[in-house]
């Protein structure tokens, strides 16, 4: 299969929360529920997650994404994938819908951390 992706991903297995808002540019949430995630890999180009609640491409959501340093920071992503594992459960592509360069550096620290210790 070829590769489509313009940034290395990485894996992670982090808990996290995501709220479904409008759009990118509103950011109103239209969930007052947040919903439980667990993603399994990171880039700076977005995350990918897995979750039970179903969700349809082209939903934006909120999201707090934490790194294993305890690195924390909000984002806002867009789904852009659906597959399902192995287990049946869905897992969803997302792309970040801007994200800080600061963001952005402490991805390529986790990242750079991760190859080290692998």
């Amino acid at each position: 299969m070829e590769e489509k992706r313009r940034t290395k991903r990485t894996g992670i297995e982090k808990n996290s929360k995501v709220r479904r808002i409008n759009n990118a540019i509103e950011a109103k949430e239209v969930d007052e529920e947040t919903f439980e995630v667990q993603i399994t890999n990171i880039s700076k180009g977005g995350i990918a997650f897995k979750s039970e609640k179903e969700f349809t491409i082209d939903t934006f959501l909120s999201a707090n994404v934490i790194l294993w340093t305890k690195e924390t920071f909000d984002t806002i992503v867009k789904i852009v994938r659906i597959d399902k594992d192995t287990h049946g459960k869905s897992v969803y592509g997302c792309a970040f819908v801007g994200i800080a360069g600061d963001n952005e550096a402490k991805i390529d620290v986790y990242q750079i951390v991760n190859e080290v210790f692998e």
